[in-house]
């Protein structure tokens, strides 16, 4: 394939799941892209993540990591990993390694295919419950709201680098994807669904369920909505 592709790694106090993660993006693009990129964002994380990071710099030139000065949230590092990409394509990879290793190679063999690259789970039965129903609601409003049928809005996606630093995002949380998705298919873009398969996280917690975060993606689809249709 005679593309390029940057991989985005935003991680926070992933000490038990980055080098795995980290493993699993090299294998899955071995053979697929004619060069590539892993910019590992730390975002001001409280464990050994950034000297994880590091260390794998120093065995990789592929393997670049660049520290938040504090914890600013998802979206803040994967957007600033978009800037401060070269490749053709740009994607991200979940720093828990909750994306098996060959869904994801499936998603980058379809580079190409569209301008738009979505991937959506296909086993949400692994998901405890209150996950299951909170991930179809907000699918559900997401189609409502934007006259779209996406299957899955927070999965990774690939697209066109120059595509994504054309747009303005405001999510600097877990809405960033869905945002990017939003906007570039809003644009004319094309765009293909792939699916993947979920990974129990092997440490840490995950914050989709807390408070401050439902409110925060209540918040970035109000500010999406205002975008798309008031604020043209």
């Amino acid at each position: 394939m005679n593309k390029s592709l940057t991989v985005v790694i935003p991680a926070y106090n992933e000490e038990d799941n980055l080098n795995k993660a980290l493993d699993d993006v090299r294998r899955a693009l071995e053979g697929l892209v004619v060069d590539y990129e892993i910019i590992v964002i730390d975002d001001g994380s409280h464990d050994r993540t950034p000297l994880i990071a590091q260390e794998r710099v120093r065995q990789d030139t592929h393997i670049k990591c660049t520290s938040n000065d504090r914890n600013r949230g998802y979206g803040y590092s994967f957007w600033r990993g978009v800037s401060l990409a070269r490749m053709d394509y740009v994607t991200v990879f979940p720093a828990d390694n909750d994306m098996s290793w060959e869904s994801f190679r499936d998603l980058v063999k379809n580079i190409g295919q569209a301008e738009v690259l979505s991937s959506y789970m296909s086993n949400p039965h692994h998901r405890d419950l209150p996950r299951r129903l909170l991930s179809k609601t907000f699918v559900a409003l997401m189609n409502a709201a934007f006259n779209m049928r996406l299957k899955y809005y927070n999965g990774p996606f690939i697209g066109r680098r120059d595509l994504l630093q054309a747009l303005t995002i405001r999510s600097q949380g877990l809405t960033i994807l869905a945002e990017c998705k939003v906007r570039l298919i809003k644009k004319g873009c094309s765009y293909k669904e792939i699916p993947f398969t979920h990974i129990p996280r092997r440490g840490g917690r995950s914050s989709a369920l807390r408070l401050k975060s439902i409110k925060a993606v209540i918040e970035a689809m109000g500010s999406l909505y205002g975008d798309v249709y008031w604020r043209k």
